[in-house]
């Protein structure tokens, strides 16, 4: 019988196995379909731990959640798209985008994940802060340091000429 949720990781020869240790001492190695099972169920506890957290808008533990649910089990493409809505919730397009283009990659015919995709994309585009354009700038030859900020990249461009 094994020990309540006790569980070691042993490495033998070249390879990594976890291990649970029973109470009398000796040692069960799990095999991968119940890794894999563990890892699920730990997901789906993660994953609404999560979401009512994103209820409470207490969004940086939320987001924990979600990160450790993915590392669990990384081919679950909702995870992604939870995480992702709190990326967009929270501002962070470029991290959202990310999150759904990896679903996209898993999951490519997934309709929400288009849309949202699509969705992010465009507001990427509409929301790109002048600061971001006003670090490109300096790069460019004519423009010194603090000398202006642009709405795009192309007026930038006019200016340098």
């Amino acid at each position: 019988e094994r020990a309540n949720g006790f569980n070691h990781i042993m490495r033998t020869h070249w390879d990594w196995n976890l291990v649970d240790i029973a109470e009398d001492g000796s040692a069960v190695t799990l095999k991968k379909e119940e890794i894999q099972q563990m890892n699920e169920k730990e997901a789906e506890k993660l994953l609404r731990t999560a979401l009512a957290h994103v209820r409470v808008l207490s969004f940086s533990f939320a987001l924990q959640g979600f990160t450790e649910a993915i590392a669990l089990h990384p081919t679950r493409v909702d995870l992604y798209h939870h995480r992702a809505e709190l990326y967009r919730q929270m501002n962070a397009l470029h991290l959202a985008r990310k999150d759904l283009e990896r679903a996209a990659r898993l999951r490519p015919v997934h309709p929400s994940t288009k849309a949202l995709l699509d969705r992010v994309r465009s507001e990427i585009t509409q929301a790109a802060p002048c600061r971001t354009l006003y670090v490109c700038t300096t790069k460019i030859k004519g423009l010194k340091a603090g000398s202006a900020v642009y709405h795009d990249i192309n007026e930038a461009l006019a200016n340098a000429r």
